[in-house]
């Protein structure tokens, strides 16, 4: 059994789903990537209403598996290709975290175009951590969802960045580039690189046949291992 990759709950890039009036939520495809702590991830996330699939293009760790979130039941059910199994998770816990954060983004005042989209640069300077982080955020579009959840993993560092990005998010906006710099070096990266608006049937959130629980498939491999 190979282990599940640590950065592909990179993850995860997900966490809690935010809905506006004015905005309509985003169903399609987009592509992502990041790159920090000499680790780069890229993925191709599925979208409609609130559900998510995230499938991972260039990981460290390997790429043999992804998951699947559902923010009506905030839950993120990591699948294992390798294996056929599955594992299901709560993603709420995570996502409070992120919220008491709360680093207080700041605007400032400049504007640009991404993707064909304004864009308005927010900041936080945090003393604690010694970021320095620029999000570039659209009106425009809203995937509902805080595509930097995973970064919260990555220490306090990761925690301010994926905190800032979920506060973005309250403001009725989408981050569409994030950069942090530390002590005057460049500690962060990540941006969107394509947005293709269509429809993305039902089918590709489902778990694929054959797939079965992760403590169904440990009991047949130590049966397997016992010869039984």
């Amino acid at each position: 059994m190979k282990a599940f990759s640590a950065a592909l709950v990179a993850i995860l890039f997900l966490s809690a789903a935010f809905a506006f009036a004015d905005v309509p939520l985003f169903e399609g495809v987009l592509t992502v990537h990041g790159q920090g702590a000499g680790m780069t991830n890229s993925a191709t996330v599925y979208l409609s209403g609130k559900k998510a699939k995230i499938l991972p293009k260039e990981q460290i760790g390997g790429t043999n598996g992804y998951p699947l979130v559902d923010f009506e039941t905030m839950k993120l059910t990591l699948l294992v290709t390798s294996d056929k199994y599955y594992m299901e998770m709560p993603l709420a816990a995570m996502d409070q975290q992120i919220a008491a954060k709360a680093p207080g983004v700041k605007d400032s005042g400049k504007k640009d175009k991404l993707l064909g989209r304004v864009v308005e640069e927010w900041i936080v300077k945090d003393g604690a951590t010694g970021l320095d982080v620029h999000l570039w955020a659209t009106t425009e579009i809203s995937t509902g969802v805080n595509l930097l959840v995973g970064f919260s993993r990555a220490g306090d560092e990761g925690l301010l960045i994926a905190a800032a990005a979920r506060e973005i998010l309250g403001k009725g906006m989408m981050p569409l580039k994030i950069t942090a710099q530390k002590g005057g070096k460049d500690y962060f990266f990540w941006q969107i690189d394509s947005i293709e608006p269509g429809t993305v049937e039902a089918s590709t959130f489902d778990i694929p046949a054959g797939y079965v629980r992760f403590s169904d498939f440990m009991k047949k491999s130590t049966k397997t291992a016992h010869g039984r």
